[in-house]
């Protein structure tokens, strides 16, 4: 029987930033351990008392000497912090953070894909969906309100902070500090290292108005009719599995979807940065990092 251990590290953010990739290219790692489930979502609305459920995901993992997993609900969830210093108070932590506009308007695209949680909301266009979605657009982005709550539980160098523009920029200089700051072989290079991921690069949009209602449309009846039914079944973890491995939503895309975003209204990209620009400033205070770039 395998015996399960405790993680090293763990992934908190942000969505829409690169941690699908950063957390392929880690489990790549010989000396890595990343579980087949990327988000196990425990410490946000998964949580219980009994750890060991969470574990679990780590059973048989102990020759490695980093293990973790990444879900970008922990960074902005209200209880995260508080609930994983609770159970692993040296855990490492790794923070990947990109400009806040391109980050909301990104995952934006993102739950417009899929009907922002199957709310069956119809062509809503990105000024409408910051007004009816704030808690799910702007909250998560709001990072110097979410950085102290971190920060609070843990010591400054149990974090690490990544930006995102690094991921895009110079992606082996940010492996090798995330292998370095996990105690790894700083000189590993993963196959996946270089792959131009959409989800990496540049996203992407629907080609046609049609295309996206279909897409939708598609992504509903599958949801509803499909992969919910069989997670009443079988439980959240093995659909999610099977999920990953028919790469579903990756085959929709490539046929409905092209890369790239439609530009941002300048009057738009204005009123957020308006709105962000105290969040910016924290971070640069908390992290000791120049995020002028972002306020271009």
């Amino acid at each position: 029987m395998k015996s399960c251990v405790k993680p090293t590290f763990i992934g908190i953010g942000m969505p829409k930033s690169g941690t699908t990739w950063l957390a392929r290219c880690l489990s790549e790692h010989p000396q890595v351990f990343v579980p087949p489930i990327k988000e196990t979502m425990y410490f946000a609305y998964r949580y219980s008392s009994n750890i060991s459920d969470y574990e679990s995901y780590f059973c048989g993992a102990e020759a490695f000497a980093a293990r973790g997993e990444f879900c970008t609900l922990y960074f902005y969830d209200e209880d995260a912090a508080r609930r994983i210093k609770s159970h692993y108070p040296d855990v490492k932590l790794l923070l990947v953070l990109r400009n806040p506009i391109e980050q909301i308007y990104s995952h934006y695209w993102h739950l417009a894909s899929q009907n922002f949680h199957s709310e069956r909301t119809e062509d809503i266009d990105f000024e409408n969906a910051l007004v009816q979605f704030p808690e799910r657009l702007i909250m998560p982005a709001r990072y110097g309100l979410h950085l102290p709550k971190w920060l609070t539980q843990f010591e400054r160098g149990q974090l690490l902070p990544l930006l995102y523009d690094d991921i895009r920029n110079s992606p082996l200089d940010v492996l090798s500090k995330v292998f370095d700051f996990l105690g790894v072989d700083p000189g590993f290079l993963p196959s996946f290292a270089s792959t131009r991921s959409r989800k990496v690069r540049v996203g992407g949009a629907p080609r046609s108005a049609l295309a996206g209602k279909v897409y939708r449309w598609l992504y509903h009846e599958l949801k509803t009719k499909v992969f919910d039914p069989l997670t009443w079944k079988y439980g959240t973890d093995r659909v999610w599995r099977l999920k990953d491995q028919l790469r579903v939503r990756e085959i929709l895309q490539t046929v409905f979807y092209s890369e790239g975003y439609p530009e941002i209204s300048p009057k738009t990209k204005r009123l957020l940065l308006a709105k962000l620009e105290s969040d910016i400033a924290a971070v640069e205070a908390l992290v000791e990092v120049d995020l002028s770039h972002w306020r271009a």
